[in-house]
């Protein structure tokens, strides 16, 4: 006559296994794109950084080179007008 059938026990086949990594690829994606954002953003930030750096070390280098010329061309302008070199004026006497 009728036998009890035993409940059929739940059997990963490969149709579920597609559909559970289709799910988890549609719940992971907004957040790798968030990931990425934010690595994004922190690359940037990093760069500004450095860039600053650069601009602060170029901005001494600059300075210190302008005032090294500043300083020759003072000591050439000095150099070049007479008397400035221990020379006496001719109208120095009474």
């Amino acid at each position: 006559m009728l036998e009890a059938v035993p409940p059929r026990r739940f059997r990963l086949n490969l149709r579920s296994l597609m559909i559970a990594v289709a799910g988890c690829a549609l719940l992971l994606y907004p957040l790798s794109r968030a990931i990425r954002g934010w690595e994004q953003v922190r690359q940037a930030q990093l760069r500004a950084v450095q860039e600053a750096k650069l601009a602060r070390e170029l901005g001494r280098k600059s300075k210190a080179e302008a005032l090294r010329l500043m300083h020759l061309a003072r000591a050439r302008t000095q150099s070049s007008r007479p008397g400035t070199e221990g020379e006496t004026s001719a109208h120095s006497g009474p």
